[in-house]
């Protein structure tokens, strides 16, 4: 197998803190990663169903996928149990705050 000088291709930097400041930076080992039967008793507090589980990751799938929440591997999400459950938490907490940016352009635009 021959192998390039830049594979495995070197890790996005850090996100900023910022952004979603709960979850940490680095990549998980991928043995912490879970399938989605195995991350619904991790959640389901919060989603009672796999397809809840689902349209949340379609609908988040970038910034979960920024802080290695869910991988595509073998044709199949995975799940870090750990960073799934501080996105959704710090994704809940950014729609309850929401962004001001997006804000400010309300305000412009209702008056």
């Amino acid at each position: 197998m021959q192998t390039h000088a830049n594979y495995p291709p070197d890790l996005p930097a850090a996100r900023s803190a910022d952004v979603l400041p709960g979850v940490p930076n680095h990549m998980p080992s991928l043995k912490e990663f879970v399938g989605l039967a195995e991350l619904l008793p991790h959640v389901e507090c919060v989603f009672g169903t796999q397809d809840s589980i689902r349209w949340f990751s379609r609908v988040h799938r970038k910034i979960l996928s920024e802080y290695a929440a869910v991988i595509f591997v073998t044709g199949r999400l995975l799940y870090h149990p750990e960073r799934f459950e501080q996105c959704v938490a710090e994704i809940g907490r950014l729609n309850l705050v929401g962004d001001p940016e997006s804000e400010a352009k309300a305000t412009a635009r209702d008056e």
